[in-house]
């Protein structure tokens, strides 16, 4: 975009930034939102304002799909929305450019010795940390990134999460060979805040880069021939069906994960191969109970 539109998109940016951080969204929401913005700004190679018609925004959002999931489109539309509100100042009403369709799916879940064969094809030491932190203590990939060396509680064998989604706190009970992994790992940069801080030299004061992690487990599972669509949020998926398959109750994993509503938490109980086993030696069970003779009744 030329000169002109870029200082007003700056500007305007800047001013959305803001918003965002005084109406109390967190640290992700507002990533998500801004990388929207941003990327309408670059598609329309202008400021996002009321010139943009209905129909414009229509296009850009077939184009979106071309390249992006409807996860992302429905993010870019309430970015979009909470812009155009707070920023601009103008009322939306175009309820109707886009619906992305409600998809319910389960996601793919690795066995123990999957994820044992996933850490090892793992080829920096700090991603395999993160990940089998991940794993052991049921985290969210941000919940891990930002771990601080204070969370960890080795006397009473907890991590104090903060600032989880929903901007909760929450305690993580916190397994012996993970605290001794984690000793062990600081010990190797003994940085003052991170237990898991970014390497580059002008970053110092970061986390390690989610991107980054994202693309080491990936190109893990690629290394083990793993074909299941697996991310560094799979383990925590992981993490709550092995617990289940291990005879956790379902009030246990809920409260160990954070999840404010137990229907979230009953997902994992269709994922869990020991559940659905036990599910059909029950029903049959209780077919078999039913004490009915077919063979003396007549065909009709």
């Amino acid at each position: 975009m030329n000169k002109r539109e870029s200082t007003k998109f700056k500007k305007l940016y800047h001013k959305y930034l803001r918003a965002l951080k005084l109406q109390g969204y967190s640290d992700s929401t507002i990533d998500c939102y801004s990388r929207g913005i941003r990327r309408v700004a670059e598609y329309f190679d202008q400021c996002p304002d009321s010139r943009l018609t209905k129909d414009d925004l229509k296009q850009y959002f077939i184009d979106v799909l071309k390249t992006h999931s409807w996860s992302t489109v429905k993010h870019d539309l309430n970015a979009l929305k909470h812009y155009w509100f707070h920023i601009l100042d103008e009322e939306w009403d175009w309820v109707l450019i886009v619906k992305p369709p409600k998809v319910h799916t389960l996601p793919d879940i690795l066995t123990p010795q999957e994820i044992t064969q996933v850490l090892s094809k793992v080829k920096q030491l700090r991603y395999g940390i993160l990940f089998f932190t991940l794993y052991t203590l049921g985290l969210r990939i941000g919940e891990g990134l930002s771990l601080c060396v204070g969370d960890i509680d080795g006397k009473l064998m907890r991590v104090h999460i903060r600032q989880g989604k929903g901007r909760k706190d929450r305690f993580a009970k916190l397994p012996c060979i993970t605290y001794h992994l984690l000793r062990q790992f600081w010990a190797t940069h003994h940085h003052k805040k991170f237990i898991f801080p970014s390497t580059q030299s002008n970053h110092q004061h970061v986390p390690m880069d989610r991107g980054a992690a994202q693309k080491a487990i990936k190109l893990a599972v690629l290394d083990a021939g793993i074909h299941k669509h697996i991310t560094a949020h799979s383990l925590r998926h992981c993490y709550a069906t092995h617990l289940m398959e291990n005879g956790l109750n379902l009030r246990a994993v809920q409260t160990l994960l954070g999840h404010q509503d137990p229907r979230t938490t009953a997902l994992y109980t269709q994922l869990t191969e020991v559940i659905q086993q036990d599910a059909d030696k029950v029903v049959n069970i209780l077919a078999s109970r039913l004490d009915f003779d077919f063979d003396s009744k007549e065909v009709k």
